[in-house]
């Protein structure tokens, strides 16, 4: 099980994740992985990626410590982060992180380590991290 937190905002890396997903579908990986997503609610539309998605909406600190804790990856396919909190709050609760190799990530995921730094943007290399984590 995957999670991921965010919406279909730009920023936090949605476009990049939709591929990435849709690759490890294609790839024999459509009855192994469900998503979580935090943050957000269902939108009107959803995206088929071709596994289940399960909109959590917001939640409380202990709520989402469980959800780290319950999840095998966190996927944070952002753009930019500052900080990553979220990649942060994952690590803490024993999850690995797939993330692009990009500012704030890159100092607090160490590939291979505790999760996957992807090529920056790079969808392909994204799917291979969550594979990889899945895969370990």
């Amino acid at each position: 099980m995957g999670t991921y937190f965010g919406t279909e905002d730009r920023w936090k890396g949605f476009p990049l994740l939709v591929p990435a997903l849709q690759r490890l579908s294609k790839s024999g990986w459509q009855d192994k992985i469900e998503l979580l997503v935090f943050g957000s609610s269902e939108p009107e539309s959803p995206i088929d990626v071709g596994f289940k998605i399960h909109y959590l909406g917001r939640l409380e600190d202990e709520s989402l410590a469980k959800v780290y804790a319950a999840a095998d990856v966190m996927v944070v396919p952002s753009r930019y982060e500052a900080f990553g909190q979220t990649a942060s709050e994952a690590l803490a609760c024993g999850t690995p992180v797939v993330a692009f190799d990009v500012t704030g990530l890159k100092d607090i995921v160490d590939r291979h380590q505790n999760g996957y730094l992807a090529k920056p943007y790079d969808s392909e290399d994204l799917a291979r991290g969550i594979a990889w984590v899945l895969e370990d």
